[in-house]
């Protein structure tokens, strides 16, 4: 028996194509952000995997990472076939992590509080608004601060009385994906691109791995997150 699902891959498929011609015609900053946020991620799986090996130790920041990694690249799938909500769903997940690992950049002793702790003791002081405050006490850059979580939470999570799926072009109409935004199409792009940057930064920092390939993430870092940043400051 074929499946509605099965009936709306070649909407999907279209919307796909569409956004490809798009970022293909796309000018920079975008244009180049792509290609850096394509290469970080590949950096970042690779290292997410244990591809340079493994070193025998607890494995936080490649699980984490390992979790931003598969959380962008689910993102990425959603947004190019014009799941836009879906992909700032993961979005905010992927930022969640990012502050957690910039606390920890913050703060290295804060790592072993976190892994020894039970859940209870997670819960309390490494909520995503405990680790927020913390990174607030430490005068350290809110990569999603409280306004920026709030607004996606709004946006794409919370059901509210004006929530209206994939409404990025047409607030009165509903879109339930597969179809071709490109208001929605950028926000969710530099969205996910300035989430990979957050946390590869303080992985190219903190984890153990070869130090050519730490340089190379730095180097893939910089320009994504600088770049992402320019976007969310307009």
């Amino acid at each position: 028996m074929r499946s509605f699902i099965t009936d709306l891959q070649p909407f999907e498929q279209e919307c796909l194509s569409i956004s490809e011609r798009y970022v293909q015609e796309s000018d920079p900053p975008f244009a180049d952000a792509t290609r850096n946020f394509d290469a970080l991620l590949r950096q970042l799986y690779l290292f997410a995997c244990c591809h340079w090996g493994c070193h025998g130790k607890e494995h936080v920041f490649e699980y984490l990472g390992g979790r931003a990694v598969s959380h962008a690249i689910a993102a990425q799938r959603l947004l190019m076939r014009g799941y836009y909500d879906e992909a700032l769903s993961l979005v905010r997940s992927v930022g969640e992590i990012g502050n957690l690992l910039n606390l920890f950049w913050a703060d290295s002793t804060l790592i072993r509080s976190w892994l020894d702790g039970d859940s209870k003791h997670r819960q309390k002081e490494f909520s995503p608004v405990g680790v927020r405050k913390r990174l607030e006490a430490f005068h350290w850059l809110v990569t999603f601060d409280e306004q920026h979580y709030k607004s996606l939470c709004e946006l794409v999570v919370h059901p509210t009385p004006t929530s209206r799926p994939n409404a990025h072009e047409n607030s009165k109409r509903p879109v339930l994906g597969a179809f071709f935004q490109a208001s929605g199409f950028l926000k969710a792009s530099w969205e996910l691109y300035w989430s990979l940057a957050v946390v590869s930064g303080p992985i190219a920092k903190l984890a153990l791995m070869p130090l050519e390939e730490a340089k190379k993430m730095v180097e893939l870092t910089v320009p994504l997150f600088e770049i992402a940043a320019s976007y969310l400051d307009n």
